[in-house]
């Protein structure tokens, strides 16, 4: 290596802080395949979203999104995986708000749910819908309620498949001061075959996976989260309008994550291709089918709503009593 060579060398370095060049100043983000890491097992909602974003995302980038599922311990596995990841725009992370309730129920987490991320942005939101079975005499959460308080000897239950289900139920039970045993499922198509059979009384589900069941007669939907009625289920009242408020945020919200100190070029351009996908018409039906309403949000306006949310749902587990198991 010729001296000139080794002088531009230390200079550039120099320039840098001695540190590697950022991606704007090395080449046109992305220039290789990207890591998209669903820590949900494949084939379930969340994971077929996933996987239709990555899709459509390979033609607006020019380069493939390769959905990996790294499944374990209701995500925790797959999201630690992310957290230790180089933060260099090629790995990110596929969550929804189970990621924030962990914290609450776990022990030792091996990394922080908010400080260990950085937000790309809010990919869709979706309402759960509280169920029982369909012959159950309550037809609205305030006579259903008003039943629990009865004492007429009935054990009342409530299922769930994950974090964010569990303390939707846990929540409605401590604020309208009435009791039920939690019992924990591993997946939500477990939960409604339960409720329908009359195993147990109730649960918070998703709407796509309550949907069916609904139809053919076999559930009753008693209410839905969310600030507004849910599209797939629109004769169905919201809690508000229930008269029971502190559910308009107790949605499932798919999330786009990345390592802490991932390049803002990085985070800006996926956002924006991202944002774009939820616009075409092939997305939405997508989008339709789990009962989803796509946002997609600046990175500056979803980090500063991962603070809410993650402030939100740490208040609510505390609330309503979660503890770590």
């Amino acid at each position: 290596m010729n001296a000139t060579r080794v002088r531009c060398i230390f200079a550039a370095l120099a320039l840098t802080g001695g540190s590697i060049l950022p991606i704007s100043a090395t080449a046109e983000f992305p220039d290789k395949p990207i890591r998209l890491i669903v820590p949900y097992a494949p084939g379930g909602g969340s994971d077929t979203l996933a996987r239709q974003l990555a899709e459509r995302l390979r033609p607006r980038l020019g380069q493939p999104i390769v959905v990996e599922n790294k499944v374990g311990a209701n995500g925790i596995i797959g999201t630690d995986y992310v957290a230790k990841s180089p933060a260099d725009g090629y790995t990110y992370l596929w969550v929804v708000g189970s990621h924030y309730i962990n914290p609450l129920v776990t022990p030792k987490m091996p990394y922080h749910a908010l400080n260990d991320f950085t937000g790309v942005t809010t990919v869709a939101v979706s309402p759960s819908v509280m169920v029982v079975k369909a012959d159950f005499s309550a037809n609205t959460v305030p006579e259903l309620v008003a039943l629990m308080r009865q004492n007429d000897g009935r054990i009342w239950t409530y299922g769930s498949s994950e974090s964010s289900s569990r303390l939707s139920g846990a929540k409605l039970m401590k604020s309208q001061g009435v009791e039920a045993v939690h019992i924990a499922y591993k997946g939500g198509a477990e939960v409604v075959a339960a409720i329908a059979g009359g195993t147990v009384s109730t649960g918070f589900v998703s709407v796509a996976t309550a949907r069916q069941l609904i139809a053919g007669g076999r559930l009753k939907a008693l209410a839905v989260t969310g600030a507004k009625r849910a599209p797939g289920l629109p004769e169905v009242r919201t809690f508000v309008e229930s008269g029971i408020r502190g559910f308009d945020q107790a949605t499932t919200t798919f999330m786009l994550l990345a390592p802490k100190g991932t390049p803002a070029v990085a985070l800006e351009r996926l956002q924006k291709e991202v944002a774009g996908v939820l616009h075409e018409p092939g997305m939405q039906a997508v989008l339709a089918t789990v009962d989803a309403v796509g946002v997609g949000n600046s990175t500056a306006d979803f980090n500063k709503q991962m603070v809410r949310d993650y402030d939100y749902w740490t208040r609510a587990g505390q609330d309503a009593g979660l503890k770590v198991e």
